[in-house]
């Protein structure tokens, strides 16, 4: 289980709303700090490109679970939708005997 999030540190530091994409939440408490920085917003299955764009939301955290509920099946299909693009990209256990699961970031335009 994570709890720090080992991809904020490729957010810039003046972005202050980023988007989370996930069914769990185990990666959300990092990207709150240093708390009071950004807020994180989390992003729903049925969001378009332009509430994103309306909610000044540039990065997204995303899971690999997130798809299981979303109407795209794959990040290459949401990338795709959303005109995004991977950042970076780290795996982590899903608890002690979980999945590996995928942790993505994405920048959008």
């Amino acid at each position: 289980m994570v709890l720090a999030n080992p991809l904020k540190e490729k957010i810039p530091t003046n972005e202050q709303v980023v988007g989370y994409a996930t069914i769990f939440g185990y990666c959300e408490p990092g990207l709150w700090l240093p708390l009071g920085s950004r807020t994180v917003k989390r992003i729903l299955p049925d969001m378009t490109p332009d509430e994103l764009r309306v909610e000044r939301i540039h990065y997204i955290v995303m899971g690999d679970e997130f798809f299981d509920v979303a109407k795209e099946r794959n990040i290459d299909e949401w990338l795709n939708d959303y005109h995004g693009q991977v950042i970076d990209q780290t795996n982590y256990y899903y608890g002690p005997t979980g999945p590996i699961r995928a942790l993505y970031l994405v920048r959008l335009p």
